[in-house]
């Protein structure tokens, strides 16, 4: 009487475009942000080292010779940013035994990295609070080998580009989210189109998807195929009703020429009273088989049960029924605007079945209770009949969907309930006393319940 849907994780599609595209992004604006700073860091030390170069052209037209043949500086042909102190513009000019500062070092030598190398540009702490860039290189002048080191202090430089990497980072950080927000908001609209076809199986599964729905291109294919495999069952279930009905019928003309033969007196009384028996379980069994041919499954077109309406014109009708025992029907129902998504046919089939039962074996009182639990609905039916031991609930229980129609007692539709219940992926069971003091029965169908605007 339990049925339990195995629970199957399936990928998020949503959840994987967003983790793939976030990714993305985030490659994408690292990249641009590492090439960006690179190229700038790259190019303004290009830029300092060819400012050094020029400033290097014109050092060696400032040297000269002092009285005693040494090496020394012709002031007035130094550009005056090399005579003002602690400029930022800074050289060193070194022979085999003899070195020349320029003015504006203040007699801070700062560290000479000779090497075999044409040209080397290094870094270096210079004579304030920050590095300088030294572009060394070899000359000669009057046939005497020199090496000429250029600095530049390029410290505001650095907070420059700090700051444009600091502003590049900010950038791309607020670009990236941005991005991501609008590409978050594209992902959240493009599956919002496939909430109607949704919502369109759940008001109606067994109608499937109107074809007059706009649904996105790439999801036409699929529920184009959905649509036809729903008619192509709608089709086989029609072809199996229509043979199961023809079959029972078939065997109804045999069967009264049965009973004409046993109402003929040609037969022995015993003999006679065993074949009705056997004849009357036949034609049960036909009006069962009948009667679930109907309960396995909804038309295409047929209309879902409505609460609270369709259930009070049941027990109207159930009132009418057993007039004579003048039943108190206690209800306690959802509020109006509830649809299930269950065929009218086998809702009218499962709640008939059970208030029949419980109409049939009270005294006086029937109570019904359905109530909704998120998308879930819960059947609650007691009645205040005599109830049932636990040895005969047992083996109602045990019988199952077997149960035989034939048999007195709650077995009478119990079978076909149980069918319902496992047609819609539900459970239910029995209680032998309810709070009224007969047969209790609980179902729980899940998924079933639509809210109607």
């Amino acid at each position: 009487m339990k049925q339990t849907e195995p629970g199957v994780k399936t990928p998020s599609l949503r959840r994987q475009l967003s983790t793939g595209l976030s990714l993305g992004l985030i490659v994408l604006f690292l990249s641009f942000w590492g090439v960006t700073t690179y190229s700038l860091h790259h190019l303004t030390e290009d830029y300092l080292v060819n400012r050094l170069t020029h400033d290097a052209e014109a050092i060696p037209a400032a040297l000269q010779r002092d009285q005693y043949g040494n090496l020394a500086l012709n002031l007035a042909q130094l550009e005056p940013i090399f005579l003002r102190q602690l400029s930022g513009h800074y050289f060193m000019l070194r022979s085999a035994n003899q070195q020349l500062l320029s003015p504006s070092l203040n007699n801070f030598a700062f560290d000479f990295r000779a090497t075999d190398q044409a040209v080397q540009i290094y870094e270096t702490p210079g004579p304030g609070n920050g590095d300088i860039l030294v572009r060394l290189t070899a000359i000669e002048f009057e046939g005497q080998a020199l090496q000429l080191a250029v600095a530049e202090d390029h410290t505001p430089i650095e907070r420059a580009i700090a700051w444009l990497d600091g502003i590049m980072a900010l950038l791309s950080l607020v670009g990236l989210i941005g991005i991501w927000l609008w590409q978050q908001t594209i992902l959240r609209r493009s599956f919002a189109s496939l909430t109607p076809i949704r919502q369109a199986l759940l008001d109606a599964p067994h109608q499937g998807i109107p074809p007059d729905l706009v649904v996105p291109q790439e999801v036409a294919p699929l529920v184009q195929t959905l649509n036809q495999t729903l008619a192509q069952l709608h089709n086989r279930l029609a072809r199996s009703r229509q043979r199961t009905g023809n079959l029972a019928h078939s065997l109804k003309t045999p069967l009264n020429l049965i009973y004409q033969q046993l109402e003929s007196g040609e037969i022995s009384t015993d003999l006679r009273h065993k074949l009705s028996e056997q004849a009357q379980r036949i034609n049960q069994l036909i009006e069962r088989e009948l009667k679930k041919a109907r309960l396995a499954g909804g038309d295409l077109h047929a209309q879902t049960l409505t609460l609270p309406d369709d259930i009070s014109a049941l027990l109207q009708g159930f009132s009418k029924l057993y007039r004579d025992k003048n039943i108190a029907y206690q209800t306690q129902l959802p509020p109006p605007g509830l649809v299930l998504t269950m065929d009218k046919e086998d809702g009218y089939e499962l709640l008939g079945n059970l208030l029949d039962n419980a109409s049939k074996w009270c005294r006086h009182q029937v109570t019904l209770r359905l109530t909704v639990q998120q998308r879930d609905l819960l059947i609650e039916i007691d009645d205040d009949g005599e109830g049932v031991d636990l040895a005969t609930l047992d083996l109602l229980k045990q019988r199952g969907q077997r149960l035989d129609e034939s048999q007195p007692g709650y077995g009478l539709g119990l079978s076909i309930v149980d069918e319902i219940v496992q047609i819609y992926q539900g459970e239910w069971m029995m209680q032998p006393s309810s709070i009224l003091g007969g047969l209790q029965v609980r179902i729980h169908l899940p998924g079933l319940v639509v809210v109607k605007d």
